[in-house]
């Protein structure tokens, strides 16, 4: 059984908003979510680390942001991998650099369904992910430059 109170709150209140989330806690147990925006096609990113929640858009080029997945590096720095459906291919973005750097990992026929992400102690990334047209799970690792 689980005890104590429930606090909801709404992060995003526009139109059609919060399909395929991914949530981590940094270190001060400030929240971060990555989320697609289904009214504009959007991947979009929410933190309460300023103490009120705020919201950014992370990719907007094309229908881009389904499948996503979140995990924070060890300076708290955000990566995010996800689907971008116009172009059927695995995207990945960060903000380790203080501003949305976003690339494509992989474009071999329908790939990026289903991502998940990880990030090591020395911040390398990790992706698994769905490969539709050859029916397979694939992997993807990043070292970020220093």
């Amino acid at each position: 059984k689980v005890s104590g109170s429930r606090v909801k709150k709404i992060v995003d209140s526009s139109e059609d908003v919060g399909l395929n989330t991914s949530l981590s806690l940094d270190g001060s147990g400030k929240v971060h979510i990555s989320y697609y925006d289904d009214a504009t096609k959007d991947l979009k990113y929410a933190t309460n680390v300023s103490g009120s929640w705020i919201i950014e858009t992370v990719d907007s080029e094309g229908s881009v942001g389904a499948c996503t997945s979140l995990a924070l590096d060890s300076s708290g720095k955000v990566h995010i991998s996800y689907y971008d459906a116009t172009n059927r291919d695995l995207k990945y973005a960060t903000n380790a650099s203080d501003s949305w750097v976003r690339k494509t990992v992989d474009s071999g026929g329908d790939v990026g369904r289903y991502t998940s992400l990880a990030v090591e102690s020395s911040d390398k990334v990790h992706i698994s992910y769905y490969d539709n047209t050859n029916r397979d799970l694939k992997y993807a690792r990043y070292a970020r430059k220093r």
